[in-house]
C-alpha cells in the first residue's frame, strides 16, 4: 500500500538524499559536487519535517519538499558544507544562495519534488 504523509524519519535520510540528489542533479551538483560528496551535506540539511513523502512498503517513492513560515525542507548546513570544501565552501555557498528563493510568510512554496525512478508515470507527483 503506498501512503503520504509529512515528515522523515531520522534513518530515511540518506535514501531520501540520494533521491532528491539524483532528480536534481543537475542543478545540485555544481555547488555540492558528486553524490559522495553532497549526501553528506544534504542529510545534514533537512528540516524532516517540511517534506511530503510518499512511501510503498516502507521504501521512500517521491518527496515534495516545501518552504512556509520562512523554513524550507533544505536548510544548509554551512559547518558540513565546510568540512567538505573547507577552500571553496564560500563560493560553493555564493552558487547555493543563487537557488534560494522566499517566500511570503503567508504562503507555500514547493521547494523541491522528486519521484524514484520506478515509480514515474505512477502519479506519484501528481496532486
Amino acid at each position: 500500500m503506498t501512503t503520504i504523509s509529512i515528515g522523515l524519519e531520522k534513518a530515511e535520510f540518506d535514501p531520501a538524499a540520494y533521491l532528491y540528489f539524483d532528480a536534481l542533479h543537475q542543478k545540485l551538483a555544481p555547488f555540492l559536487g558528486q553524490s559522495e560528496d553532497a549526501i553528506p551535506i544534504l542529510t545534514a540539511s533537512f528540516r524532516a519535517s517540511n517534506v511530503i513523502v510518499a512511501r510503498h512498503e516502507g521504501a521512500i517513492l517521491g518527496l515534495a519538499g516545501y518552504q512556509c513560515n520562512k523554513e524550507g525542507f533544505i536548510d544548509l548546513n554551512l559547518p558540513a558544507l565546510f568540512r567538505r570544501y573547507p577552500l571553496s565552501g564560500v563560493i560553493r555557498l555564493a552558487g547555493l544562495c543563487l537557488l534560494d528563493r522566499h517566500c511570503p510568510a503567508d504562503a507555500l512554496l514547493l521547494d523541491g519534488i522528486c519521484v524514484a525512478p520506478e515509480a514515474r508515470g505512477k502519479g506519484i507527483g501528481t496532486a
